[in-house]
């Protein structure tokens, strides 16, 4: 699993680098990475969860908004402020359950730290330097 999430992640990287370069087409390879990745960890939350714990099924539902509220931020697609703003309130309660049991969560906590960065680059940063 940790694999499938590193090539995920990876792709998408790649295509987030193309979409600034204008490589043409490559609207697609986001879209697809970007929902796939969103895909995965929703359903790794829920689906794949042994304990069906809720915290983990909340934690996957705010990686994906904030995955969703990414790519539809990156593409200038309405609603993608909202979708960012509200994965990043879900993934702060999640996070702040999590840090209780911190040395159980390392794997989690920094999961969550790197999407939450990523999604505040984006919603920062993005409309500055992509020049249409």
């Amino acid at each position: 699993m940790k694999k499938l999430e590193l090539i995920l992640a990876g792709i998408a990287g790649i295509a987030l680098i193309l979409k600034l370069l204008h490589i043409p087409f490559v609207a697609l390879v986001l879209i697809i990475s970007f929902i796939t990745l969103a895909v995965f960890y929703f359903v790794k939350s829920y689906y794949l969860d042994k304990n069906k714990n809720f915290l983990n099924t909340m934690n996957g539902a705010a990686l994906a908004l904030i995955i969703v509220g990414s790519l539809y931020f990156i593409q200038h697609w309405p609603f993608g402020a909202n979708l960012l703003i509200t994965g990043f309130l879900g993934l702060v309660i999640v996070s702040l359950f999590y840090i209780k049991n911190a040395k159980q969560n390392q794997i989690t906590l920094l999961r969550n730290a790197i999407f939450a960065i990523f999604g505040a680059l984006i919603f920062l940063f993005w409309r500055k330097i992509y020049v249409f």
